[in-house]
């Protein structure tokens, strides 16, 4: 006896072709709105990277001070102090910002194009962004991305500052809004296609 049973049977169309719209070809190409998309969250994590390192340069307490930094700040922000207090100027504080001396890791998370020692890979489900290359630091014989490298996690003698890092909530929610316009753009893209 034969049990009843039912052929459902389902159009995957769309799905097949969204699947393959979201991954890249085998020459390495993928469809131009997933591309726009991945480099739009590059240039929002760039963003995000380049408004904590300057906070955290700033003396915001998210990276150590430089060795002796500090007390040479206050020392000097006192003196200028007590000078605008006889002169009558505006006091202005000052700080010796930390890692940028010469602003090359800063600039190599430039939103709109990463600088010498930084990259942006758009891969096969993914971005990746940071430090790498083999670019030379102008002022130490060592790559961009060693120097970042040695920042970021830190030596026997270097504390650790930490460079790239997981994004705050406000970019969390930039980087899923483009990719939610992404992914209706597409599938508007498929629903006029048939077949």
């Amino acid at each position: 006896m034969s049990k009843p049973t039912v052929n459902v049977r389902i159009w995957t169309g769309p799905l097949a072709k969204l699947k393959k719209v979201l991954s890249f070809g085998a020459n390495g190409t993928a469809h131009p709105r997933t591309i726009k998309m991945y480099k739009r969250i590059g240039y929002l994590y760039r963003s995000f990277a380049q408004r904590r390192y300057v906070k955290a340069s700033r003396g915001d307490g998210t990276w150590v001070p430089l060795k002796g930094e500090r007390k040479r700040n206050i020392a000097a922000n006192q003196r200028r102090q007590r000078r605008a207090a006889k002169t009558g100027k505006p006091f202005e504080y000052k700080y010796s910002a930390i890692l940028r001396d010469t602003n090359t890791l800063f600039g190599a998370l430039n939103p709109f194009s990463p600088g010498p020692g930084g990259i942006e890979e758009i891969t096969n489900g993914g971005v990746e962004l940071g430090f790498g290359g083999d670019a030379i630091h102008k002022l130490a014989p060592l790559s961009i991305a060693d120097l970042a490298a040695i920042h970021h996690f830190g030596t026997k003698h270097i504390p650790e500052r930490p460079i790239i890092v997981d994004p705050d909530t406000q970019t969390i929610k930039q980087i899923q809004r483009e990719v939610h316009l992404a992914q209706q753009d597409i599938i508007d893209e498929l629903s006029t296609l048939r077949k």
